[in-house]
């Protein structure tokens, strides 16, 4: 029975996953594909380093802000 439930809440969970839509604000979208210039980096620790580190690296880069409310 516990098994069941789980398997319905994970599959409720995918479908209204599935349904939210995301966009971006119109007046950036001029901006996706573009370069973003960055200058100041810091890893985990708050290190500094270059952008010559991240060359031919995969990066993920994450962008927050504290006026953003948070999605329901």
């Amino acid at each position: 029975m516990k098994t069941i439930t789980l398997l319905l809440i994970t599959i409720s969970s995918f479908i209204a996953a599935q349904q939210r839509v995301l966009t971006t604000h119109p007046s950036l979208e001029n901006k996706i594909g573009k370069h973003f210039p960055i200058e100041n980096y810091k890893n985990q620790d708050g290190k500094n380093f270059t952008s010559d580190y991240l060359k031919d690296k995969p990066t993920f880069i994450n962008f927050w802000s504290t006026t953003c409310e948070p999605l329901h």
